[in-house]
């Protein structure tokens, strides 16, 4: 039985989330749980070590983080007899350090860091994404209060904006937008800009005209079409990006335990733990990722870049 602590790699102060943690502990017991029932007389026993962006996450207090990590490695230790490591990074360049020799197994970052990083990479593959709403792409989608009456982004220009926190690839999409009509990125085109935890928020925001645009996904805008169908009347969908691929990670190409990982994550429905995990995460189950799925992501941030160096 071996079990290592949680490492923060970082440059400044690290930066976790206390639900984000109750998540990741649960996909570990669902995970190992499967792994070690099934190859219980094996001697080679899996060793996973993971390493996650904290674009992925929002802060809160170190201390919690540990505390939270005690209790994990407790219970792991006493059920599974695993070894397994989970490392946050708030800077990508030791993330991708880590991963090129061989500290970590598995990367995870936000998916327009992940275009940006791909080419530093050492040999590597795609391993799971996130399948929400039926399918493992979302769409990005520009709303406004239909009352103000804008019908294109010219006249946005000076008005209030509302974003959620983290949200690298909604940007990249606005800002793509706006550098195709020849206009400046957002944070000199909005007079105001707004951050908020979540989507639901930025459309309730809209709904009350406290903005105007709004930065959001399809599935938060059809979820709240549900909730309350005036939403639904009262916004508007200005401009809608592609589907693109909503969660990155990757495998090391030398690590090899990949099958027996991703049989698990395919599986993962069939345990209650699994099941629970699932609800927490608002997930209908981690598919496997390939290349093909990436591609529009990849020409969207691909356009973005090469616009913003011309600009």
């Amino acid at each position: 039985m071996n079990i290592e602590y949680l490492r923060i790699k970082k440059k400044n102060s690290p930066v976790s989330a206390r639900a984000c943690l109750v998540l990741v502990f649960l996909w570990f017991f669902f995970l190992f749980s499967d792994l070690t029932c099934a190859n219980a007389q094996e001697v080679d026993e899996p060793r996973i070590v993971i390493g996650l962006s904290t674009k992925h996450i929002s802060g809160i207090v170190l201390a919690d983080a540990k505390i939270a990590m005690e209790i994990w490695t407790k219970e792991l230790a006493a059920r599974f007899g695993i070894k397994a490591e989970m490392h946050f990074y708030d800077d990508l360049n030791l993330l991708i350090n880590d991963f090129n020799t061989g500290k970590i197994d598995i990367g995870s970052t936000a998916p327009v860091d992940y275009i940006n990083i791909r080419n530093r990479l050492a040999e590597y593959e795609l391993a799971y994404g996130n399948m929400r709403g039926g399918k493992k792409t979302i769409r990005y989608l520009l709303l406004t209060n239909v009352n103000t009456n804008i019908s294109n982004i010219a006249q946005l220009k000076g008005g209030a904006l509302a974003v959620k926190r983290e949200n690298d690839l909604g940007l990249v999409f606005l800002n793509l937008l706006l550098l195709r009509n020849e206009f400046e990125e957002h944070n000199i085109f909005f007079s105001n800009i707004i951050e908020k935890d979540s989507f639901s928020k930025i459309i309730l925001a809209l709904f009350f005209k406290e903005v105007s645009l709004g930065v959001v996904t399809d599935l938060a805008f059809n979820t709240m079409k549900e909730l309350n169908p005036q939403v639904g009347k009262k916004l508007m969908t200005l401009a809608a990006s592609p589907e693109v691929a909503q969660y990155i990670s990757f495998f090391r190409k030398s690590y090899k335990h990949k099958k027996r990982i991703m049989d698990a994550f395919l599986q993962v429905r069939d345990t209650p733990r699994g099941r629970q995990f699932l609800t927490l995460y608002k997930s209908e189950g981690f598919p496997p990722l390939h290349e093909s799925d990436v591609k529009t992501l990849e020409s969207l941030v691909h356009e973005y870049n090469d616009l913003k160096m011309k600009n």
